[in-house]
């Protein structure tokens, strides 16, 4: 266990039947290791090495992550399809050094990557397409839309490491990729389709999706895909209901790809994401006097990529790409139909080529490009800060690597913005700044199976369009003022790791990978609302408040013989602002423990996942101390066949009553405990090709 954990303020609807809990926990671990023995009789005869999940690291090439010389960590399809899930958030929370809260009342996440939220401050990409939607909420400003059941792979880069990904990104990046025809189809089909139906018990929730795929001719495919899911509202451990946690979503992606020639290849995609629900402007509080809206968001986005590996030219492997995202997202108050509108826009642009050059025992990398884009916010609220953000970077890194034994990387990153809006006079403001970013990593591979690295790393980040053009009033004694005179912020960070990989430990098909990391950030000019009086006056504004330090230890790491596995991963930090005080997105102190079995020709895996998360220091004044809680989930997939699979799982087993610190519930007058209670689940598809 990497750390101790109280649970502090909690209820639990099990602790009536403390016997009952016990024998849950006992039985379904139990049942997990029966499976496992069972299976063993096999053991000699499975391909082990299940766990070298490809990733597109930092340095934007395909790599094993347990290679990588930074914190990357990654789910593809079959971890996707395990977990089971009905919001990115769950995907994320799987991964270390990571947050992902969704209240109750909107489907979009809110993503923290070691206490650094909002604002841009996480780039989050689908497909290449940056999502950069926020509006002024008590859960966070920064919400993407993405349902789980479009994608194929979720790659999570820890650190202001990876500013090939873009600019603003000082707490990492996120980078969602959804399926296209080649994913779908086998190397022997022309045409395949499929259906998939499912229920979860907590809220009645259902969902259907369907998608089919077409092989045009040998170098060209098409993909359509809709998903539709709603539910009522849901219930916590304790069994009250979550207030406005109904919802219905709907999604369509049509991606299509074509290779005119050897080494070519053109990509276009488009997605859409529709959701339907009721938000209250301070989530999951009962007061009568709080505002509740029926509120409607739809998130577009639009792709096209070009790209070029040649496979005669090791230093031209080239890719440009235009893109385009915009969200939408209406509101009307229920009671007397006021309303409001806040629409984002992002229109974006990225070139880059990849080079390879073989020289003796050194092979060098080289990576470089450009990227830019355009955000533009606009709302008829006045305290959504609209206005125009422009921002433009350059890049070079290399990467040699001395007979896999010492490895270098040097970078640098140049990067420029402007913002643009005006103030309660209508009078406009602008201003421009840049700064260059680099990163140097030296790793080291004494011996077979054991790379250490150290890392220096910087990044920056613009203010955003809220942050610096926020007016208005917040109830009759707050107004809200503009800054044009936020500086942005700068981040360094130092990262000790070590990756470890060992086949054959205690088997000899078994495997052993382990990612172990240290870092140290500090963020200078760090931007935060303070609130301050003048006379009865109170105003609240976005400044510069000073350096906030970030410390911690992450731990990645999964043991697998074939047929049985087991994977621990946690993360350990500590975050603290100019003032000695701890942040309000404190980043979580959070261990997760599975274990799982495979059968049946390894078509059948299944396994108990146990999560805890310590109780948080925050800077909130009415809520400083966010109340730890732990969590045991089951899941199993089933390939009963070709065309049929079944996925099962219990989410919160043992109905724990329990509130994401995270989540921006609110901490007067709460109506219930925000997370969900037990939830069983179960999915069906099927899948025919031709």
């Amino acid at each position: 266990m990497l750390y101790s954990t109280s649970v502090l303020a909690t209820t639990d609807s099990s602790k009536s039947h403390p016997q009952l809990a016990k024998q849950l926990l006992k039985h379904s671990l139990l049942f997990a290791a029966l499976f496992s023995i069972q299976s063993s009789a096999t053991l000699w005869a499975q391909t082990a090495v299940q766990l070298d999940k490809i990733v597109v690291s930092s340095s934007q090439r395909e790599q094993q992550a347990i290679d990588a010389l930074d914190n990357v960590s990654g789910l593809d399809q079959h971890d996707i399809n395990l977990l089971n899930a009905s919001s990115p958030a769950t995907l994320l929370n799987q991964i270390p050094g990571v947050n992902a809260a969704n209240t109750g009342d909107d489907p979009g996440a809110v993503v923290n990557i070691r206490g650094l939220q909002e604002y841009g401050r996480v780039v989050v990409t689908i497909d290449g397409v940056r999502q950069d939607f926020g509006r002024p909420s008590h859960a966070g400003n920064g919400s993407f839309y993405i349902d789980p059941d479009m994608l194929k792979a979720v790659t999570v880069i820890r650190g202001p490491v990876a500013g090939v990904y873009g600019s603003g990104g000082i707490g990492g990046s996120i980078s969602f990729e959804t399926i296209d025809g080649r994913d779908y189809l086998e190397d022997d089909e022309d045409v395949a389709v499929g259906v998939k139906g499912g229920y979860e018990s907590n809220g009645k929730g259902w969902v259907a999706r369907t998608i089919g795929a077409v092989r045009v001719t040998d170098n060209a495919e098409i993909l359509v895909s809709t998903v539709n899911r709603g539910r009522d509202d849901q219930k916590d451990g304790d069994g009250n209901k979550i207030l406005y946690s109904d919802q219905n979503q709907n999604s369509q992606l049509v991606k299509a790809s074509y290779r005119p020639a050897p080494g070519h290849e053109i990509k276009a995609g488009w997605l859409r994401y529709g959701s339907g629900y009721k938000s209250s402007r301070s989530a999951g509080s009962s007061s009568s006097t709080l505002s509740v809206d029926d509120t409607d968001t739809d998130t577009y986005t639009a792709n096209l990529r070009y790209s070029f590996n040649s496979p005669t030219n090791p230093l031209i492997n080239l890719q440009a790409e235009l893109y385009r995202s915009a969200t939408t997202s209406d509101q009307s108050r229920v009671t007397d139909g006021d309303s409001r509108e806040y629409r984002v826009r992002t229109n974006g642009w990225a070139l880059k080529n990849l080079s390879t050059i073989a020289a003796g025992s050194w092979n060098h990398t080289l990576n470089y490009g450009g990227d830019g884009f355009e955000i533009k916010g606009r709302s008829d609220h006045e305290n959504f800060g609209s206005g125009d953000s422009k921002a433009f970077g350059v890049y070079g890194q290399w990467e040699a690597d001395y007979n896999q034994w010492i490895q270098v990387i040097g970078a640098l990153r140049y990067d420029r913005f402007k913002l643009r809006g005006q103030d309660t006079d209508q009078v406009t403001h602008s201003f421009t700044k840049d700064r260059v970013s680099p990163r140097l990593t030296l790793g080291i591979t004494p011996i077979e199976g054991v790379t250490t690295y150290i890392t220096y790393a910087e990044g920056f980040r613009a203010p955003s369009l809220a942050e610096a053009f926020r007016v208005g009033g917040h109830g009759s004694r707050l107004e809200y003022l503009p800054n044009f005179n936020l500086k942005p912020e700068s981040a360094s960070t130092v990262e000790l790791g070590v990756n470890l990989k060992h086949n054959a430990v205690f088997m000899p098909n078994d495997a052993l990978r382990t990612k172990l990391s240290f870092y140290h950030t500090r963020v200078r000019d760090y931007i935060d609302r303070e609130q301050f009086k003048v006379g009865k006056q109170s105003y609240s504004q976005y400044q510069n408040v000073g350096k906030v330090t970030l410390k911690g230890i992450e731990l990645d790491s999964s043991y697998d013989t074939g047929n049985f596995y087991a994977g621990l991963n946690g993360s350990l930090a500590t975050a603290d602002t100019y003032s000695g005080r701890p942040l309000n997105n404190a980043p979580l102190k959070r261990v997760v423990f599975t274990v799982g079995a495979r059968a049946l020709d390894n078509d059948l895996d299944y396994g108990v996942r146990w999560s805890s998360t310590a109780s948080t220091e925050r800077s909130s004044a009415t809520a400083p101390r966010a109340a730890g809680y732990s969590l045991l989930d089951l899941y199993a997939s089933w390939q009963i066949n070709k065309q049929v699979s079944v996925n099962f799982g219990i989410d919160n087993l043992l109905n724990k009553a329990y509130t994401d610190p995270q989540a921006g519930y609110a901490t007067t007058n709460p109506s219930s405990w925000q997370g969900t209670g037990r939830n069983v689940k179960l999915n069906v598809g099927w899948r025919f090709g031709n």
